[in-house]
């Protein structure tokens, strides 16, 4: 299963978390490193006000926890959800990525999927930030393998064909997903679920957003 992310520790030369919590600029290279989300800390709030906002139960450790699934599934929602109940949410596809080798971590040239990587010096340095008592880092990355046994847990969200293709319809041709190509890739993904994790506890998607991130917390309290 997966491992705890409390034990693991930033590396001397990564940034401390909070200073990383910052305005948002997109990066190509894991220097660059501007996320965008804005983690509410408890200090700002009453314990019991934090754990409210965010569902979470009472005596609830320092967790961590992946969300994944292909594109079109909601992960973006998701985050964005989590952050409106006051949640720490990371949207790992805007603020931990960067095109590079999956293996090497070695920055690439260009944009393609199967460059798609996290940087995973910055992904330890967060999950080892204990000034939250829950985080949830949302998106895909071809390297998740790396980083993967840093979390309590693991959800995998999952939405039929029919809303795949919906969901599909409505993206711009700028963006991931709205050229032919693009989407022609995401439908075999979704058929073959080779860029997934293998045993994350899935989540039916096709909900509307907010009973889809009211299953994803009710389950995370039974994760011991």
């Amino acid at each position: 299963m997966w491992g705890n992310g409390a034990q693991s520790t930033p590396s001397p030369a990564t940034p401390s978390p909070s200073s990383m919590l910052g305005s948002a600029v997109s990066s190509s290279t894991p220097n660059d490193f501007h996320p965008s989300s804005q983690c509410l800390s408890k200090s700002l709030l009453g314990p019991d006000d934090y754990r409210t906002m965010c569902l979470l139960p009472s005596g609830m450790g320092m967790r961590n926890y992946l969300i994944e699934g292909v594109s079109g599934t909601g992960k973006t929602s998701v985050c964005r959800e989590l952050q409106r109940r006051g949640c720490c949410a990371v949207n790992g596809d805007t603020d931990l990525a960067y095109q590079g080798d999956p293996d090497t971590g070695k920055p690439t040239d260009g944009v393609t999927h199967e460059h798609h990587i996290w940087h995973v010096d910055r992904v330890r340095a967060l999950v080892a930030d204990r000034q939250e008592p829950v985080a949830f880092f949302c998106g895909g990355s071809r390297n998740f393998s790396k980083f993967i046994d840093l979390f309590d847990g693991v959800f995998v969200l999952e939405v039929d064909l029919d809303t795949l293709n919906r969901r599909l319809d409505q993206r711009p041709e700028d963006e991931w997903g709205g050229k032919q190509t693009e989407r022609e890739l995401i439908v075999r993904l979704h058929q073959t679920k080779e860029d997934i994790p293998k045993n994350g506890i899935v989540i039916d998607a096709t909900a509307p957003i907010a009973h889809v991130v009211d299953e994803i917390v009710r389950k995370a309290k039974q994760i011991n």
